[in-house]
């Protein structure tokens, strides 16, 4: 009797401590201490396996958290100056004294920049959406083919107002599991962005095809491109690789398709077109998705 109660009482005290450790550093997250973690003892037991589950959930929870900060900044910067210059115009344009077509040149003005504060707000919107995983719960089979056919049709007639061909390919059997609309607005944004960049008289490539024995979509334009050096920045949201910010887009475009990758599990490349940028969302093998 004595030999089982002292067995308990050190295997009551054991659990007490590894709860106790525990308790303590959620007290410390919820105080702010964002960068609090759980401590192991490297004895390998199951306390030390719960720890590092812990601890893994931390630190994603603490990256989203920098994450909103950083998104929260840089949306109130982005937003600053187009809710600003479409303030202007609009009262400019109330003002009775000015000609009809002065006012009607600020209307058209408002009417941009309000389509463009919308359109941040839209992509932050999707992103969000992304980031939170909605959308897995419908995947099923997509043709990668379907998909670039049925984006290089949509942006055909854009392309050609510009100057630009868009050239489409697709291998046959292309067939993994996701979402098609989620990948379709991904590819739609690369598209986007390629007709942003790409000079007039220039091709961009819209492909589906094997990438290193991935399935894989792919969008090739003839632009400036993008240095190797800022690849990695240019998939966070609200990047803008032009100092001076006065180029259209609000650096959304690469941070969306990015998340698209990540909900999908799948692979973001961004490589040299010499000269422009071709982007490769290698997908996974459909049994990769249980």
């Amino acid at each position: 009797m004595l030999l089982t109660f002292a067995t308990g009482w050190f295997l009551a005290r054991l659990i007490r401590g590894h709860v106790t450790e525990i308790d303590v550093a959620a007290r410390g997250i919820m105080a702010g201490a964002l960068d609090r973690r759980v401590p192991t003892r490297g004895s390998g037991d199951e306390f030390d396996g719960l720890a590092a589950t812990l601890n893994a959930m931390l630190d994603r929870i603490e990256a989203l958290v920098s994450d909103l900060r950083m998104v929260t900044d840089s949306l109130a910067h982005d937003l600053r100056q187009p809710l600003g210059r479409l303030v202007r115009e609009l009262e400019a344009a109330a003002d009775e004294t000015a000609g009809p077509d002065a006012r009607r040149t600020r209307i058209e003005r408002a009417q941009r920049e309000a389509e463009a504060v919308l359109a941040t707000a839209t992509a932050l919107f999707d992103i969000a959406r992304i980031e939170a995983g909605i959308g897995t719960d419908q995947f099923g089979p997509v043709d990668l083919g379907r998909v670039a056919a049925g984006v290089a049709e949509l942006y055909d007639a854009a392309a050609e107002e510009q100057g630009i061909r868009l050239v489409a390919s697709a291998e046959a059997g292309l067939v993994v599991r996701g979402h098609d609309q989620i990948l379709a607005l991904a590819l739609s944004n690369l598209v986007d962005n390629a007709l942003r960049h790409a000079p007039q008289g220039s091709a961009i490539e819209v492909a589906a095809r094997l990438d290193a024995g991935t399935p894989a979509l792919v969008v090739a334009d003839r632009g400036p491109g993008i240095p190797e050096a800022d690849r990695e920045r240019a998939l966070r949201r609200l990047v803008r690789l032009d100092p001076s910010r006065g180029g259209p887009g609000a650096g959304l475009g690469l941070a969306l398709v990015a998340a698209v990758a990540r909900l999908h599990g799948a692979t973001l490349v961004l490589g040299d077109n010499a000269p422009g940028l071709v982007v490769t969302l290698r997908l996974a093998n459909p049994e990769a998705f249980p």
